[in-house]
């Protein structure tokens, strides 16, 4: 939604000398902004199925056009997102685009926020993700 200001400060920060790595979902095509950029970190998020691989396939797929680093992230939620059929399509992606993934390990540090603003928090049910968890994504990965 803001691409053309991206571009502006994208391309002001580099004629300071500055290099520029933007994250991102991976979901907003702008090659004028990709080819601007120095690198990227992409978010997989609760990844399923292949509209996952055929979306994120088409910007990896621009970013290697044009030469960018990237590297895969994901937040490993016990429960919701570790399951072999969850990796195996950040397996796939990894693959496919030679790219390396980190798993972030799912924490409740804002539950306390939610409580605050008298919401329910959508991930109270589940459990912190834990080094072994973190170990077990990324040897499946492997």
């Amino acid at each position: 939604l803001q691409a053309e200001f991206c571009i502006k400060l994208i391309s002001c920060l580099k004629e300071h000398g500055l290099n520029v790595v933007a994250e991102t979902n991976g979901q907003v095509l702008n090659e004028a902004m990709i080819a601007l950029l120095d690198g990227m970190i992409v978010d997989v998020k609760n990844q399923t199925g292949e509209d996952v691989l055929s979306v994120y396939g088409a910007f990896l797929a621009l970013t290697q056009r044009h030469k960018k680093s990237v590297r895969l992230t994901n937040v490993l939620v016990p429960e919701v997102n570790d399951s072999p059929a969850h990796l195996a399509v950040l397996k796939e992606l990894s693959n496919r685009f030679s790219l390396p993934v980190k798993f972030l390990p799912f924490k409740k540090l804002c539950e306390e926020k939610y409580e605050k603003l008298s919401l329910s928090f959508p991930y109270a049910c589940y459990r912190e993700a834990t080094v072994e968890d973190i170990k077990r994504a990324e040897a499946f990965i492997k």
